[in-house]
Protein backbone atom coordinates (compact mmCIF):
# COMPACT_ATOMS: atom_id res chain seq x y z
CA UNK A 1 0.00 0.00 0.00
CA UNK A 2 3.19 2.33 0.63
CA UNK A 3 4.15 1.36 -2.30
CA UNK A 4 1.13 2.92 -4.64
CA UNK A 5 1.27 5.72 -2.56
CA UNK A 6 4.65 6.75 -3.10
CA UNK A 7 4.16 6.18 -6.87
CA UNK A 8 0.98 7.92 -6.86
CA UNK A 9 2.63 10.84 -5.26
CA UNK A 10 5.54 10.37 -7.55
CA UNK A 11 2.60 10.80 -10.47
CA UNK A 12 1.20 13.84 -8.82
CA UNK A 13 4.43 16.04 -8.74
CA UNK A 14 4.71 15.03 -12.13
CA UNK A 15 1.75 15.88 -13.55
CA UNK A 16 2.04 19.54 -11.42
CA UNK A 17 5.77 19.75 -12.96
CA UNK A 18 4.83 18.90 -16.03
CA UNK A 19 1.70 21.59 -15.76
CA UNK A 20 3.95 24.65 -14.21
CA UNK A 21 6.33 23.53 -17.72
CA UNK A 22 3.19 24.08 -19.95
CA UNK A 23 1.80 27.30 -18.36
CA UNK A 24 5.79 28.67 -18.90
CA UNK A 25 5.32 27.74 -22.54
CA UNK A 26 1.86 29.43 -22.74
CA UNK A 27 3.41 32.74 -21.51
CA UNK A 28 6.11 32.72 -24.08
CA UNK A 29 3.93 31.76 -26.77
CA UNK A 30 1.76 34.78 -25.51
CA UNK A 31 4.94 36.80 -25.43
CA UNK A 32 6.06 35.28 -29.14
CA UNK A 33 2.76 36.76 -30.32
CA UNK A 34 1.10 33.30 -30.70
CA UNK A 35 -1.97 33.33 -29.08
CA UNK A 36 -3.46 30.17 -30.41
CA UNK A 37 -0.29 28.13 -29.69
CA UNK A 38 -0.54 30.00 -25.73
CA UNK A 39 -4.39 28.72 -25.59
CA UNK A 40 -3.92 25.33 -26.73
CA UNK A 41 -0.65 25.23 -24.13
CA UNK A 42 -2.81 26.55 -21.44
CA UNK A 43 -5.76 24.15 -22.09
CA UNK A 44 -3.44 21.17 -21.98
CA UNK A 45 -2.17 22.72 -18.46
CA UNK A 46 -5.16 22.69 -17.10
CA UNK A 47 -5.90 19.32 -18.21
CA UNK A 48 -3.16 17.91 -16.50
CA UNK A 49 -3.98 19.94 -13.53
CA UNK A 50 -7.44 18.32 -13.55
CA UNK A 51 -5.52 14.74 -13.71
CA UNK A 52 -3.46 15.93 -10.75
CA UNK A 53 -6.70 16.57 -8.70
CA UNK A 54 -8.28 13.43 -9.70
CA UNK A 55 -5.19 11.34 -8.61
CA UNK A 56 -5.17 13.39 -5.29
CA UNK A 57 -8.51 12.75 -4.78
CA UNK A 58 -7.95 8.80 -5.41
CA UNK A 59 -4.78 8.76 -3.33
CA UNK A 60 -6.68 10.49 0.31
CA UNK A 61 -9.32 7.27 -0.63
CA UNK A 62 -6.53 4.75 -0.83
CA UNK A 63 -5.22 6.59 2.83
CA UNK A 64 -8.51 6.94 4.22
CA UNK A 65 -8.76 3.41 3.22
CA UNK A 66 -5.82 2.23 5.18
CA UNK A 67 -4.88 -0.27 8.20
CA UNK A 68 -4.02 3.18 10.41
CA UNK A 69 -7.29 4.71 9.83
CA UNK A 70 -9.53 2.01 10.22
CA UNK A 71 -7.71 1.11 13.50
CA UNK A 72 -8.03 5.15 14.39
CA UNK A 73 -11.45 5.06 13.21
CA UNK A 74 -11.95 1.65 15.94
CA UNK A 75 -10.35 3.60 18.18
CA UNK A 76 -12.77 6.51 17.95
CA UNK A 77 -15.63 3.84 18.09
CA UNK A 78 -14.43 2.47 21.44
CA UNK A 79 -13.41 6.08 22.44
CA UNK A 80 -17.37 6.74 21.63
CA UNK A 81 -18.90 4.12 23.60
CA UNK A 82 -16.35 4.60 26.63
CA UNK A 83 -17.84 8.24 26.44
CA UNK A 84 -21.83 7.51 26.44
CA UNK A 85 -21.02 5.09 29.22
CA UNK A 86 -19.40 7.40 31.03
CA UNK A 87 -22.65 9.99 30.90
CA UNK A 88 -25.07 7.33 31.79
CA UNK A 89 -22.37 7.05 35.24
CA UNK A 90 -22.93 10.72 35.23
CA UNK A 91 -26.62 10.83 35.18
CA UNK A 92 -26.98 8.19 37.50
CA UNK A 93 -24.67 9.56 40.19
CA UNK A 94 -26.79 12.54 39.23
CA UNK A 95 -30.00 11.07 40.38
CA UNK A 96 -28.44 9.28 43.65
CA UNK A 97 -27.22 12.63 44.68
CA UNK A 98 -30.92 14.59 44.10
CA UNK A 99 -32.05 11.29 46.01
CA UNK A 100 -29.86 11.64 48.81
CA UNK A 101 -30.14 15.31 48.81
CA UNK A 102 -34.25 14.78 49.16
CA UNK A 103 -33.58 12.21 52.10
CA UNK A 104 -31.47 14.85 53.86
CA UNK A 105 -34.34 17.55 53.38
CA UNK A 106 -36.74 14.86 55.04
CA UNK A 107 -34.25 14.10 57.54
CA UNK A 108 -34.23 17.76 58.43
CA UNK A 109 -37.76 18.17 58.75
CA UNK A 110 -38.46 15.08 60.72
CA UNK A 111 -35.31 16.83 63.44
CA UNK A 112 -37.30 20.42 63.26
CA UNK A 113 -40.30 18.84 63.76
CA UNK A 114 -38.84 16.90 67.21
Amino acid sequence: MADDLDTMSAHIERLGDSAIKLQSLSAQAMRDGDPAKAQDLATQAMLLMGKKAELHARRRDLEATGEQWIAMLDKLDDLDQKAKRAKTHMHEAQDTVEAAKTVLGAVGKILTVL
